[in-house]
């Protein structure tokens, strides 16, 4: 009797493991969907920057100004950030 207990409660505890298991590839599937999410917006986002870029550049040439990198333009990786005449964006 207390061999086919043993093997019962042996058998629930695969079951258990089991579970837990499924419950981690189910976070696991979360976490990945949310990883997809952010990177459709952050290509998003970089699309926007390039067309408010590409205004910057067609304004500047329409106004005849020059368009200079600010000094913190390399740690920002912002190509637009000021004009010949002084002015900042």
């Amino acid at each position: 009797m207390d061999k086919r207990v043993d093997k019962i409660e042996a058998e629930l505890q695969k079951k258990a493991d089991k579970s837990e298991i499924n419950g981690i590839y189910d976070k696991l599937d979360g976490i990945i969907g949310r990883l997809g999410d952010e990177e459709t917006e952050r290509f998003a986002i970089m699309a926007q920057l390039q067309r408010h870029e590409r205004w910057h550049r067609q304004e500047a040439e329409h106004t005849g100004l020059t368009l200079q990198p600010d000094a913190s333009a390399a740690v920002a990786r912002s190509p637009l950030s000021m004009v010949s005449d002084g002015a900042s964006y």
